[in-house]
């Protein structure tokens, strides 16, 4: 369902007044928070919430955010609770990234990180969280 939203909403051009995103310069509508919490289901599917980061932009940027964002996410408690919850974040991972134009993503994902690591919302484990999947994405994992 996320890989459907993304590829929907990348589908839409940009309108002219919003900003050029702050990575990956193009004229398609990306969102640059879009994960699972902010995706609600309703009564007729799935609504996209939280628009303040609404920009133009490269759909493999906003990809490629969501990307970093699903994988370094903090999950809290070890044991069997983290087991289970790291767990189905791969499969999440793997299932969103099988519907994604990964080579144009890994173009981008570099840079994506760099701009992502300055936010101060990101822990540091997030960061190296973050920093991990580009080495394995430039190390063809």
């Amino acid at each position: 369902m996320l890989a459907d939203l993304h590829r929907r909403l990348h589908e839409i051009p940009a309108p002219d007044f919003l900003p050029q995103a702050p990575v990956g310069r193009g004229d398609q509508l990306v969102h640059l928070d879009l994960h699972p919490l902010n995706v609600m289901i309703g009564p007729s599917g799935p609504v996209v919430i939280d628009w303040p980061n609404a920009a133009r932009g490269d759909p493999a940027v906003d990809v490629g955010l969501a990307w970093v964002l699903l994988a370094a996410g903090e999950i809290p408690d070890g044991g069997v609770k983290g087991s289970i919850m790291e767990y189905g974040r791969s499969l999440l991972v793997s299932s969103f990234l099988a519907h994604a134009d990964l080579p144009a993503v890994r173009t981008r994902l570099r840079e994506v990180v760099e701009w992502k690591a300055q936010d101060p919302n990101m822990s540091p484990a997030e960061q190296r969280g973050m920093w991990h999947v580009v080495e394995a994405a430039e190390a063809g994992e």
